[in-house]
C-alpha cells in the first residue's frame, strides 16, 4: 500500500486492499494478522468502491457484507480488537 494518509481512499486495486478482501473472502486469519502487524492502520482503512462516486468499504464493512457467510468472522475480529488494544497501549506510553 502506499503511504497515503489514511483520510485517503485506499485504490480498490491496491495490492493491500485485494488481499485483505481476499482474506477476508476465504477465512485466512493468518493473512489478517499479518497484514495488521505491516498496517496497524487498517481497521480505519476506508477503500474505494466500484463507483467513482467517493463511496468506500471499511474492513468491517467487508467482513459483514451481504449475503454474510463469511468464513472466519471471529478470528478477524479478534486479531483486530488485539491489533487495536496494542496500538492504544502504545498510544498511552507517550
Amino acid at each position: 500500500m502506499s503511504d497515503a494518509p489514511t483520510d485517503d481512499l485506499i485504490p480498490r486495486v491496491d495490492p493491500a486492499a485485494i488481499e485483505l478482501l481476499l482474506a477476508i473472502r476465504g477465512g485466512d486469519v493468518g493473512t489478517i494478522r499479518r497484514l495488521l502487524d505491516v498496517h496497524p492502520d487498517l481497521p480505519r482503512w476506508r477503500i474505494a468502491g466500484r463507483k467513482a462516486d467517493g463511496s468506500f468499504r471499511t474492513p468491517l464493512h467487508m467482513v459483514t457484507d451481504w449475503p454474510g457467510r463469511r468464513p472466519a468472522v471471529s478470528g478477524y475480529c479478534s486479531a483486530w480488537a488485539a491489533s487495536c488494544a496494542a496500538a492504544a497501549a502504545l498510544a498511552s506510553l507517550s
